[in-house]
């Protein structure tokens, strides 16, 4: 974490990197004793840096910690984080990555807490704060309840219903659940429940409890307060119930209370009933054997001839009148597609622009699209309709006509919000419109995106290759979403490339995707190099890369560079 060379590092949350903070709102940073860094978010738990990794592990409820919402942390002479949230405080074991939760129930006064209000004395007392006052206590005065509960389950049910004790054999226990050892079930018996109990009575409602079923979990089920065990559609075969629990501190009985279940097959299931399955099937197959051999040999033969000739007939027609309407629906939605697109590129005096467009088989619905104005700004579109074909033309149609109408008038957020309120008035089913669109005028950039991938910027002066990720729902999707601008003084030598999700997400023979970190690598080798120059080397990177098969879906590319 130390920075040697006077710069500032950035750690950022990444939705696509789990390895990246869970949270961009930070509440609180505490440095251990042993140079770990853990940081407290607003919203996603508990992090703490790795530096051989150089990333973070994230601890969230579902480790145990009972908010995701951090305010404060505290380390106590014995190396034990202690955190408030938002639904009370925890103790946290470094070593053992484990929670030990305290709430209203443990003298607290509220579950909830307040951000930046916590502290700690020379002797090592603790102050946090909450919306009821203030909690002071020393961590190393607080004792844990000793006892050990003993394990007893309480109840056995059949789809939902408890089995009671009977002694005229119709019953499948005998003796009380508390005192069973084992059940036979037959096989359609195979919906059972469970329940237990530890006998822990200083604040029972903080039990924990953890069962397992050998032969169907493969480990523990922690279940907290939860004090059952469902289990639907077990298979025949012999099983182990086991469950354990712990008290309100934690304190676990791991002599778990073991019970053996045996669920028996049907009848038709029996290894007998297979062998007679066996025998039974020599014996017709003998027969029919005998029969076809001796008597229908050559008409079988002929009847076979015919079906197989009439089968393959019908199944060609199918075939080729399936092709036929394909081959029409698709040709319909290219020259659709390819109708929607200008027919020339704009020319500004500033400005060196081209672009790249391949349909896939199925048409993906790929747009691009320019607008220069009088005022010498130009605004430029490149976007991805969801969905293939005919579907995916129909929208490119529609974000055509709203382009043409407003995107050159209107700030792109403007306009984005407009259209996306338009798409979703028009009801299209699962149908959305992934969109970039750039305004240029002189040497000022303005650039905005809806579900589109990054745009990739390279700078003439430093020579480096920025990625720029606006990240947003596609339009129609979320309405009255504020999506994000970025402005960018473009000099002279400086090229953007915008695309679609084409050529980065191409898979090629052995099912390996080519990868948006791969497309910037390749931009930077020759952005320095004219548009067509450059578009000439991502082609030849896909093809290569696609071994000459066509692509699955539509890989369009525009570079426009400052002169």
């Amino acid at each position: 974490m130390n920075r040697k060379d006077n710069t500032f590092a950035h750690f950022r949350h990444d939705p696509h990197d789990p390895g990246s903070l869970s949270s961009d709102y930070i509440q609180c940073i505490l440095e251990d004793r042993s140079g770990s860094l853990w940081i407290g978010s607003g919203g996603g738990g508990l992090n703490v840096y790795e530096p051989d990794s150089k990333s973070f592990k994230h601890f969230r409820m579902k480790e145990g910690l009972p908010n995701d919402v951090v305010y404060g942390m505290l380390e106590d002479k014995s190396g034990h984080l202690w955190i408030s949230t938002n639904k009370g405080l925890t103790r946290f074991n470094p070593k053992t990555f484990t929670f030990l939760n305290y709430d209203i129930r443990d003298g607290l006064q509220s579950n909830e807490f307040n951000f930046g209000a916590y502290f700690k004395g020379q002797d090592g007392e603790m102050f946090f704060g909450g919306i009821n006052g203030f909690n002071a206590f020393s961590p190393d005065k607080i004792r844990k309840n000793p006892f050990i509960p003993q394990m007893m389950v309480t109840d056995f049910q059949l789809f939902n219903k408890s089995v009671g004790i009977g002694t005229n054999g119709k019953s499948l226990l005998h003796r009380h659940i508390s005192l069973t050892d084992s059940i036979e079930l037959a096989y359609w018996q195979n919906d059972i429940t469970f329940e237990f109990v530890a006998l822990s009575y200083t604040v029972p409602e903080k039990n924990q409890y953890a069962y397992k079923l050998e032969g169907y979990n493969l480990d523990w089920v922690y279940s907290g307060n939860e004090r059952t065990a469902h289990y639907t559609n077990l298979a025949p075969g012999e099983y182990m119930f086991m469950v354990k629990g712990a008290n309100n501190d934690g304190i676990w009985n791991e002599n778990a209370r073991v019970i053996r279940l045996i669920i028996r097959p049907p009848i038709w299931k029996t290894w007998w009933a297979y062998l007679l399955y066996v025998a039974l099937m020599v014996v017709a197959l003998w027969g029919i054997r005998r029969f076809e051999l001796g008597r229908e040999r050559a008409r079988v033969r002929l009847m076979e001839s015919e079906l197989r000739a009439l089968a393959a007939e019908a199944e060609a027609r199918a075939v080729k009148a399936e092709n036929e309407r394909k081959s029409v629906e698709l040709d319909e939605a290219r020259n659709l597609q390819l109708s929607m697109l200008p027919k020339s590129l704009p020319k500004i005096h500033n400005l060196d622009i081209d672009v790249y467009m391949k349909t896939a088989a199925e048409v993906g619905g790929d747009y691009y699209d320019f607008d220069a104005d009088d005022d010498g700004t130009l605004t430029l579109a490149i976007g991805d309709a969801t969905g293939h074909g005919m579907r995916a033309g129909t929208m490119v149609s529609v974000i055509k006509s709203l382009f043409w109408a407003g995107a050159a008038k209107m700030d792109i957020s403007e306009f984005f919000l407009a259209s996306s309120t338009t798409i979703k008035k028009l009801k299209f089913w699962n149908l959305f419109m992934a969109l970039t669109i750039a305004k240029i005028k002189g040497n000022e950039c303005v650039i905005s995106a809806a579900g589109m991938p990054p745009v990739y910027y390279y700078n003439a002066q430093r020579k480096e290759v920025e990625k720029i990720a606006l990240k947003g729902p596609p339009l129609g999707s979320v309405p009255d979403f504020s999506y994000r601008q970025k402005r960018i003084s473009l000099q002279t030598g400086d090229t953007l490339l915008f695309l679609t999700d084409g050529l980065p997400e191409l898979f090629n023979e052995h099912d390996e995707m080519l990868e948006y970190k791969c497309i910037r690598k390749l931009f930077g080798e020759v952005a320095h190099k004219g548009p067509r120059e450059i578009i000439d080397h991502l082609i030849e990177i896909g093809d290569r890369w696609k071994n000459g098969a066509p692509p699955e879906d539509d890989i369009t590319f525009l570079v426009v560079k400052a002169k």
